[in-house]
């Protein structure tokens, strides 16, 4: 089992124990899914469990691969690559609802699959920054052109095609990005000018889609729906919230709940909340297991956050520390933008909550991602034998 296992026990008991969370997560959210997929609540269980346990395969086929290798490089640059095709693929094929396209649909074997390349992409846009900074330090620090060429021209052009269609994860991508960069050590005066770059680029896309809207006034029904106008809608509901509309007021879950909970299966917040098995699945844990559950899932997002800063303090590598650091600050980033999004401290985003929300690219990636962490980890062991040896 040792040799099997050889990464941070610490996150071994950390990703096992939301593992069962989500497990009762979407075990008591399985009413609205039910009605809507048309199968039974043993289905949406037993497709959990099975995704859980093959993320967790796939966990640990990716702590036993060197991340410091020529092969593990080539297979971040070549999956960084089918991510930006899989984008481009989303923004011409992607299927469309309420005028955002976020899956692509395949037909395989007379069934129809569905996956995110938002999800895909930003592990791997990470990883790929992380190298970049690592191989090409002195180059992207000596000028614009190359810090650009190398690292800000990739950046805009994956934010940019997950932009128009969720906002939210492409803030994610560039915020954490940016804070990696800095780990880096990146000139501080080339992060400004990107950012600057990215404000442009935003205001120019909004601008552009108000004109459209204006020149045809055939499109003023479906402009009420358009992406621009959804995150107005949900700033201005943030900012002035109308308490009248509970249906659409996630917060009254969380108070619900109170010290101990409603008791798994009895939440009402269900009911009126649309995607509480993914978007505000914390909502409904904390409405029926009370504050101290939700105290005890934000003590293991804690947890992760801490073993991970240690995974990449303990790192001799800068390739190492800048992917563990990187890569563990996506996931830990995400997980409290969700919840502070369910306690009323953010506007509406629609991300999910890692390992514990229902799906399946995510769930994948964020397994994947963990494993690419533990290599780290499991690379400083290694090293530490070595110079005790020494």
């Amino acid at each position: 089992m040792k040799k099997l296992f050889k990464g941070d026990r610490g996150i071994y008991a950390v990703i096992v124990m939301l593992a069962l969370v989500s497990l009762v997560a979407v075990s008591t959210t399985l009413g609205r899914q039910v009605i809507v997929g048309g199968h039974s609540q043993f289905f949406y269980m037993f497709e959990q469990l099975f995704i859980l346990i093959v993320g967790f395969l796939l966990m640990i086929l990716m702590e036993n691969v060197k991340y410091n290798t020529k092969v593990f490089r080539g297979f971040i640059m070549t999956m960084f690559a089918v991510s930006m095709i899989l984008l481009v693929l989303n923004l011409i094929f992607g299927v469309e609802v309420n005028n955002s396209r976020r899956d692509i649909v395949l037909l395989l074997f007379g069934k129809k699959f569905s996956f995110q390349p938002f999800e895909i992409v930003k592990p791997f846009v990470i990883a790929f920054i992380a190298f970049q900074c690592y191989e090409k330090f002195e180059k992207i620090n000596a000028s614009y052109k190359d810090f650009f060429v190398y690292v800000g021209l990739p950046l805009l052009a994956v934010c940019g095609m997950i932009a128009p269609n969720k906002l939210s994860t492409a803030v994610i991508v560039f915020v954490v990005s940016l804070i990696l960069m800095l780990v880096a050590k990146i000139d501080f005066k080339k992060l400004l000018c990107l950012c600057g770059l990215a404000v442009v680029l935003m205001v120019g896309y909004i601008g552009v889609d108000m004109i459209k809207d204006n020149k045809d006034s055939q499109k003023t029904e479906l402009s009420s729906e358009s992406r621009r106008v959804t995150w107005k809608n949900r700033i201005e509901k943030f900012v002035k919230p109308d308490r009248e509309i509970t249906q659409e007021d996630h917060v009254t879950a969380i108070g619900n709940g109170g010290l101990f909970g409603t008791f798994p299966g009895n939440g009402k917040s269900k009911i009126f909340v649309m995607n509480t098995e993914s978007d505000f699945v914390y909502c409904v844990l904390v409405e029926e297991g009370g504050m101290i559950l939700g105290t005890f899932i934000i003590l293991l997002y804690l947890a992760l956050t801490f073993r991970i800063i240690k995974i990449s303090l303990d790192s001799t590598n800068d390739l190492g520390k800048c992917l563990a650091f990187g890569l563990g600050f996506l996931i830990v980033f995400q997980s409290f933008i969700h919840i502070m999004v369910a306690v009323g401290l953010l506007p509406v985003t629609g991300e999910q909550l890692p390992i514990v929300s229902k799906g399946r690219t995510s769930l994948i990636m964020t397994f994947m991602t963990i494993g690419i962490i533990q290599s780290v980890g499991i690379g400083n062991k290694k090293e530490e034998i070595h110079e005790n040896n020494g």
